[in-house]
């Protein structure tokens, strides 16, 4: 079974670490399996931190996205040649494993592909006599295409001959530079090679003259015998020429490299009419091939989502993923899906109350460190029971996992938000974007975040800093409009700091606020984003 991640969303908060946490401890314990893993996208604040080194349990693994990549894998082994290698070894190989291409190497680096449509566009111009000259080729490569014997030479050279020519052709004058291919008498050969030829390739049974051999050795003339016949030997040295000067360079080839995205590889692919491409890694080492069929057959990474349902609060590259399952306690977000999933959404405070219900369910035995969790994401969302968002559900919840830990809910739930209240500790970008949502209403891009405080004076310190930082955040957010909302958890009110062309007269009318010039607007008895101030925003845009 493959492994599947339960995860947040971004910027998380408690709720959803603790709930990817349990939900994951769920899901082993009714399949007894471990391969459900939980997830965060995104660094932890530190309440969350907090809550996790009180109860014992490892942080869970940090995922900045969620595309899935190129993996060793996934990429199949393929012979491959090298540069010096002559063209009928490389066709002998393309048709013994039915290849369309070879990727040439050196040093285990790409240096280049070797394609049928290259070797058929050589061969056209053999046919159609374009060559004007044969590319360098090693001399050990026509010994070994033509079975044949150096009887003068050196066998490590190469040789660019200007022409390949049949001894019978009485027509060519000069052969000063030419491979002649000759099955003619001695004193024919010896013409040959007093004429200034690169290369002699001798044809036939008859054994070559030892007047030849000395001869050739004089006249620094390749002299080589093979018992080939005249014309499958001219054939067989055009195609002795080395596949260096018939490749597609590295440079010019389409390839990929380990770690691509299997999104971004199948674009590419679409562009173009190839079957397989060479695939490298980090170091430009040639790993293998990847066709465009094994692409397209590769099933989407399965994830499971707990604590928000909209796309713009999902994990980059959420589309390259299959959905499986939905735990949240928030509105219908954007997301959508291919296939039917399960999807629990409940009116509750808290998507840990859920998961509790959930366990309840099946008897689950929900031990102190879980208990420890689902308690403090009940405790942290519902701000101590004074958000409007908590029911009685999440509070029964919240003590009868508050006994299990051993923990008192209200002694406890103190120490937490002590704990996550640091403003000192913390950058201007930390507080806004620490618990920071996105949301398209009316097609207005919004950008809300939240911290709290349990006093006045450091709720009126963090304001006075981002009264100005928040304006200049606005344009790297990508969000039209920004707002974080400064929590007073004891005297329930939210001092809100706001950017963006009509953010105040949005906060004034949706909130039906008298008009001010203050940067930032107090607004009383709202403490809750989900459930107090985002619908108020949604009401007021629809209208």
């Amino acid at each position: 079974m493959e492994n599947i991640y339960i995860i947040g969303h971004k910027n998380p908060d408690t709720d959803s670490v603790c709930s990817a946490i349990c939900y994951a401890y769920y899901k082993n314990m009714l399949t007894g399996t471990e391969n459900y893993i939980p997830a965060v996208a995104g660094h932890l604040n530190e309440e969350t931190q907090f809550v996790l080194d009180y109860s014992g349990v490892e942080t869970p693994i940090l995922l900045h996205d969620i595309y899935r990549r190129l993996d060793e894998n996934i990429v199949n082994s393929v012979v491959t040649v090298n540069s010096m290698d002559s063209l009928q070894h490389v066709c002998n190989i393309m048709q013994e494993h039915d290849f369309d291409m070879i990727p040439i190497t050196e040093n285990n680096k790409l240096k280049g592909l070797i394609t049928t449509k290259g070797i058929m566009k050589y061969s056209y111009m053999l046919m159609n006599h374009t060559l004007t000259s044969m590319p360098e080729t090693p001399i050990s490569n026509i010994i070994s295409s033509l079975n044949g014997k150096l009887l003068a030479g050196n066998t490590d050279a190469l040789i660019k001959p200007k022409a390949i020519v049949l001894g019978l052709d009485r027509e060519v004058k000069d052969l000063t530079g030419c491979i002649v291919v000759s099955n003619d008498r001695t004193s024919r050969q010896i013409e040959i090679i007093n004429s200034g030829v690169s290369c002699l390739i001798v044809c036939g049974k008859d054994i070559v003259s030892d007047e030849v051999t000395t001869l050739a050795k004089e006249k620094n003339c390749y002299l080589i015998h093979t018992h080939l016949k005249l014309y499958i030997v001219v054939r067989l040295v055009h195609h002795s020429t080395s596949v260096k000067d018939l490749m597609t360079p590295a440079n010019s080839i389409i390839h990929f490299k380990l770690g691509d995205t299997i999104s971004s590889v199948k674009e590419e692919m679409k562009k173009h009419k190839f079957n397989n491409y060479p695939v490298v890694d980090e170091n430009g080492n040639y790993l293998g091939i990847i066709s465009k069929a094994g692409i397209s057959e590769l099933e989407k990474t399965p994830i499971i989502l707990v604590d928000h349902n909209e796309k713009s609060q999902a994990i980059d590259g959420i589309d390259d993923t299959t959905i499986v399952e939905i735990i949240d306690h928030h509105r219908l977000g954007s997301l959508e899906t291919s296939l039917p999933l399960y999807f629990r959404n409940q009116p509750l405070g808290c998507t840990a109350t859920i998961i509790y219900q959930m366990l309840l369910e099946k008897q689950i035995l929900i031990t102190p460190s879980i208990a420890t969790l689902l308690c403090s994401a009940i405790i942290s969302d519902t701000l101590l029971f004074k958000s409007p968002i908590c029911t009685d559900t999440d509070r029964e919840a919240c003590f009868d996992l508050a006994t299990i830990a051993g923990i008192d809910p209200h002694e406890y739930g103190m120490q937490m938000f002590r704990a996550g209240s640091n403003p000192e500790s913390k950058t201007d970008e930390e507080i806004l974007f620490g618990d920071y949502k996105e949301y398209t209403i009316s097609n207005i891009k919004m950008g809300i975040a939240q911290t709290n405080s349990m006093n006045i004076e450091e709720v009126m310190d963090i304001v006075v800093r981002m009264v100005n930082f928040v304006p200049q955040a606005l344009s790297n957010s990508g969000a039209d409009v920004l707002f974080l909302l400064v929590t007073d958890i004891i005297s329930e009110t939210s001092y809100t700091v706001f950017a963006g062309k009509g953010a105040r007269e949005l906060l004034e009318s949706a909130f039906n606020i008298k008009k001010s010039k203050a940067d930032f607007v107090a607004l009383k008895n709202i403490v809750s984003r989900k459930k107090q101030f985002l619908p108020a925003i949604i009401e007021y845009c629809g209208r």
